[in-house]
This record gives structure tokens, sequence and C-alpha cells, in this order.
């Protein structure tokens, strides 16, 4: 236990920074549901279970689930996460079609103004380069129709696979995104334009 100390030291910062924004971040979203912290009057201290959950499920649901149209002068914007194509998403896409492993995200994607995920993988016709990382993903055009379904405006590429497949496999994925007219921020075919 005592060489742990030293890394937690190391990374305190990081960790009380972390705490704070988890902290705060809880903090918001209570403040969103209406009366949520309101203690219930002794009239109604006999509710039963079921209905409180209901009544909590609800204030979950309306901030979670706001009426699209609420605010006109209101962007919703939706940021996902880690996006690739291989293991067991290709096993889903060749069992049950290119839409399978992301037909039940769409209501909530439908819900955004703007939607933007991390595309943790290159798209690319074929294998450009050999690679000694371990992990090589790889995704194909075709795999893009996923992301259209879903309305995907943006995709971020600065991550740790945008180049397992070298820079030839980068200016690949850029065309493909540009013919798709998907835009992308955190790589680009030169410094300037990254």
């Amino acid at each position: 236990m005592l060489f742990l100390f030293p890394i937690l030291r190391r990374f305190r910062i990081l960790i009380l920074k972390l705490f704070g924004f988890c902290f705060f971040c809880g903090l918001g979203l209570l403040s969103c549901l209406p009366g949520f912290l309101k203690e219930s009057s002794t009239e109604n201290s006999q509710v039963n279970s079921s209905s409180t959950f209901e009544t909590l499920q609800d204030k979950i649901d309306s901030v979670l689930h706001p009426d699209h149209n609420q605010d006109p002068g209101l962007l919703k914007l939706l940021a996902g996460g880690d996006v690739m194509f291989n293991w067991g998403i290709r096993d889903t896409i060749r069992k049950h079609g290119e839409i399978a492993p992301v037909e039940g995200l769409r209501p909530l994607f439908n819900e955004a103004d703007f939607r933007m995920i991390n595309l943790e993988t290159p798209i690319v016709a074929s294998k450009t380069e050999e690679s000694k990382k371990a992990y090589i993903f790889t995704a194909h055009e075709k795999d893009l129709n996923s992301l259209k379904y879903l309305g995907v405006d943006m995709v971020f590429l600065g991550n740790n696979h945008s180049f397992d497949h070298g820079q030839q496999g980068m200016n690949e994925t850029l065309d493909i995104l540009n013919k798709n007219n998907i835009l992308f921020v955190g790589a680009g075919k030169n410094f300037l334009k990254s």
C-alpha cells in the first residue's frame, strides 16, 4: 500500500479536479430537477415506494429527454465516446446488418441539434501499412452508414488509433469523411489543417 502514496501524490491535482468535476456535475444535474431536493410534506409522508420511483423517474426523464422544441434558441449538442467497428461490433454487423449496433441509439441522437463522436478508427479500403501496435482498428466506408443513420455531424480524430494505417490511411480517412459530408477535427493532411 505504501507504494501507492508517491503515485497518488503525483496525481493529486488531477484526482482533486476529477472529483470536483464529478461533484459539480452532480450538483448541476440536481439543480435541473425542479423540486428534487424539496422535502415532502407530512401529509404525503405515506406515499408508497412505486409512486415515489415514478415521480423521481419522471423528473430524471424531464432532464434527460426534454421536449425537443422546448426553446428554439437552445442548441442541443450530443457528444458520444469512442466508436470503432472491430471485434463484436463487426460480428453484429455481419449477422444483423450495418445499422444493428446503433439502432437503439437513434431516438437519443434525434433529440440533438448537433451530434459528434470520437472516431476511434481509420476508414480505409484495405490495410495500408504494417504497424507494430497490439490493436489495429479498421473501418470501411460502408461503416459510415451507421453514423449517418444516427445523424452524426462531426467526428474527433485526435486519438491513438487515427494513424493505425499510417499517413496514407489518415489521408484516405479524411477523403472519405469529406466525401460523406461528415465534419472532422483533431487531424488533417498537414499540421495547419489539423
